[in-house]
Order: C-alpha cells, then sequence, then structure tokens
C-alpha cells in the first residue's frame, strides 16, 4: 500500500483506532508545510516499510520513536543542517537511509552507526566540510556509501571536491606530520594535475600541503615531511643550516625561515632546489654574504621564482662584495620584495653603518687609499736630484759674484 500526501498529513488520525495496519506500506510526503518533521506521526503507521520526505523547507529531524518495521527512509531534498547523533537509533530494522540533497555540512559517527540494520546510505549533495571530522566516513565497515562519488566537499573547504578522496589525504597527511618537532600541517588546497589534458578525476588531483613548523625552538628543519609538502614555514626558530633543502627536501617550493640563525647560503649552490623555488625568505637572519654569481645564475634559469625576502641582515658593506650584490638587487628588483630592509650592517664608527645598499654610491664603499708606488719613489727621485743640481748652481754663481772663484769643476777642465 502506497500512500501519497502533499502539504501534510490531514486525515490519518494518530489515534490507536484509526492506525494504518496493512503490510509493507510506503508513505510519501513532499511539501511537507513545517520547518520540523516530528516523526511521532509514524505511530499511525505501525506497519510502515518505507517512508520518503522530499521537496520540503524541513531544517529539522526530531529523534525517531522506536519502530519495528520501517526498512527504508528517503529525506532527500530537504534544507537539513544538522541530524543528532540518536535521531535514528529508535528504527531498528533500518537497511537504507538516504539524506542526500540537503544542506549538511557535518555528520557524527553514532548517526550512521548507531542503526544496528542499516547497511546502505546515500550523503551525496549535500556541502560537506571536508576536516577529519569527517574521516571515520573512510572506516565504514558494515555501511555502503552508495553515492560515495557524488560526495563532494562544499565551499568553505575544497570545494568540488570528492569527499572520500581528501579524506584520505587528511588522513595520510596527519600521519606524515612530524609530530616529534610538534608542528602543524595542513591540506591547504586539492588541484588537477597540470601535466594532465584529462577532465579531472580524483586520481589525478595533487595536494598542496603547508606545513608548519614556526617558533618551536627547532635547531635544525624536520627530517621528513609529508609526500607534496610545497609550503614549509620556519619562522623563529634557532635554524642555521639549509642544507635539508638540498638534500631532503627538494620538492618544496615555498621555504620562509625569517627569524632564524642562518649565516650562509652557500649550500644550495649548484642545487636543483634553487633554480626551481618559488619563494624564499631569509629575513632578519646573520647573513653577511651570499654567492651572488650562483644566485644569479640560478634565477636566471628559474621560471618558478616569485618572491625572494633579504631584508634584516647584517650586511658586510665592503668593496669586494657590495657592488657585485648592489647589481643582483637591480637586476632582480621585481623578486626582492623587501627592497628597503636590505641594508648594511650596524658598525660604530662607519659612515655606511644601517645605510640601504641600494642607495650606496660605490665611491662610498670603495674609498681609495693613498699608495706610494715604484714610479712615484722614481718621480720622487728625479724631483730631489733636480733640486740638488739647481741648489748647487745657484751656489756656484754666488761664490763667483761675490769672490770670483770659479766651480772646483771648472778649474779640472782642460
Amino acid at each position: 500500500m502506497d500512500v501519497f500526501c502533499s502539504g501534510g498529513v490531514h486525515k490519518v488520525s494518530r489515534s490507536r483506532s484509526h492506525k494504518v495496519k496493512t503490510a509493507n506500506v510506503t508513505l510519501v510526503l513532499c511539501f511537507w508545510p513545517e520547518d520540523t518533521l516530528d516523526p511521532a506521526l509514524l505511530t499511525s503507521f505501525p506497519r510502515l516499510h518505507r517512508l520518503e520526505v522530499t521537496e520540503s523547507n524541513v531544517t529539522e529531524v526530531l529523534d525517531f520513536p522506536y519502530h519495528d518495521h520501517l526498512e527504508e527512509l528517503v529525506l532527500s531534498g530537504l534544507r537539513l543542517t544538522w541530524l543528532s547523533d540518536d535521531v535514528f537509533s529508535g528504527l531498528r530494522r533500518l537497511r537504507v537511509l538516504d539524506i542526500s540533497r540537503n544542506q549538511l555540512s557535518v555528520l557524527g559517527s553514532a548517526t550512521l552507526l548507531r542503526p544496528p540494520s542499516l547497511r546502505r546510505v546515500m550523503l551525496g549533495g549535500n556541502p560537506w566540510r571536508c576536516t577529519l571530522a569527517l574521516a571515520w566516513l573512510t572506516e565504514l565497515r558494515s555501511v555502503t556509501l552508495v553515492d560515495e562519488d557524488a560526495m563532494q566537499c562544499g565551499a568553505a573547504l575544497h570545494p568540488r571536491r570528492p569527499v572520500m578522496t581528501v579524506m584520505a589525504l587528511l588522513k595520510r597527511v596527519a600521519a606524515e606530520c612530524p609530530a616529534d618537532d610538534a608542528c602543524s600541517c595542513e591540506l591547504t588546497r586539492l588541484v588537477r594535475d597540470a601535466r594532465n589534458d584529462a577532465p579531472a578525476k580524483a586520481s589525478e588531483l595533487v595536494p598542496i600541503i603547508t606545513v608548519n613548523c614556526s617558533y618551536r625552538g627547532l635547531g635544525a628543519m624536520p627530517g621528513s615531511l609529508p609526500a607534496n609538502t610545497t609550503t614549509l614555514l620556519l619562522r623563529g626558530n634557532k635554524i642555521s643550516s639549509v642544507r635539508p633543502l638540498v638534500d631532503r627536501h627538494a620538492s618544496v617550493l615555498d621555504v620562509y625561515l625569517d627569524n632564524n640563525a642562518v649565516e650562509s647560503i652557500a649550500d644550495l649552490e649548484g642545487s636543483p632546489w634553487l633554480t626551481n623555488f618559488r619563494v624564499l625568505s631569509l629575513r632578519a637572519n646573520k647573513l653577511q654574504q651570499l654567492p651572488t654569481y650562483a644566485l644569479d645564475n640560478a634565477l636566471e634559469r628559474n621560471e618558478h621564482a616569485v618572491r625572494v625576502y633579504l631584508g634584516l641582515n647584517p650586511w658586510l658593506c665592503d668593496c669586494q662584495f657590495m657592488p657585485t650584490f648592489q647589481e643582483l638587487l637591480a637586476k632582480y628588483k621585481s623578486l626582492i620584495a623587501d627592497w628597503d630592509d636590505i641594508r648594511c650592517a650596524e658598525v660604530e664608527g662607519d659612515d655606511n653603518s644601517m645605510k640601504k645598499i641600494h642607495g650606496l654610491s660605490r665611491s662610498a664603499v670603495c674609498r681609495e687609499e693613498p699608495q706610494v708606488t715604484a714610479l712615484d719613489l722614481l718621480n720622487g727621485a728625479l724631483g730631489a736630484s733636480l733640486f740638488a743640481v739647481l741648489a748647487k748652481l745657484s751656489y756656484d754663481y754666488w761664490q763667483y759674484r761675490q769672490y770670483g772663484r770659479l766651480p772646483w769643476i771648472a778649474t779640472k777642465l782642460p
């Protein structure tokens, strides 16, 4: 027996004397007039086999009372945003549940696990909030998600991405996150593999993962990171070496090492990482100089570089390093994000102390010290000899005028 009701239940009494006792009853309710659906109406259908409530503005469903015959329940095309853990607990024979096409973003595991006979569930068409709170969906054993492929994340996180794919990735990221270093790991985005021109499928989605190890007191970079980590945040630690970017983390694109103790990036010279990175931030470290030629060569070949931060370091402003460094900064000005913060080291008594490097003149950096060369010495000797000759000539002339004496050399001439 099928019973169709539109706009509410008006003629079926809930009193014991008017109960519908026909076996295998299917009740279809559409255009329900109220925001709340009270399943107490089931008491009028003790032999109800299937209940379908659809195409209504129902936002809340109260807990179902105990019912010994209901096996199929459809609450589809409504506006449900939440279901309690015990909403279906009283339905001891419920085998099929359809709560698709609602506004559900979260769902507790108890909602599906407490009905003891539940085997098939439809959850598609809901704007699921894809966080680890839904990871239990990947561990269901007795319940089958019939429309698993239709389940997509809502607009808040990973919009239109497959829920089960995202859940599997979230679990993997959590398992691979470096717990010993107290880092946090986040699945930032899921993007389509740019190397594939076919329509996006779950297997073609590439995770974009951010690992945050900032302000953890670390003396070195983490030894391992989740696969597909693209951004590594290491601000405010005590890290002095960038070697792991060469040995272990060559695939990381964005590295933020602000406020650490890095004194040199020579280890990156000639490495694949330097020609493929996207963001490198080394603000407020202990850098005094860097291999300008190697960095210039790498940036010329790097098609992905977007930003480089070098400010607030104690740069050495001498004639050997500074001119080539200035040329590097000028050449890649569009990449250097903190141009005005790149200054000479603070040195007492130095005229260039804390001055902006891009504004320094070459003469201010390369002051020429007076130097005495061999030619200078020769010129000095010739000048002294000429002076001596002139002095002797003047003396002989004076002697001749005063006393009529000829110079000694003149008396010896024949």
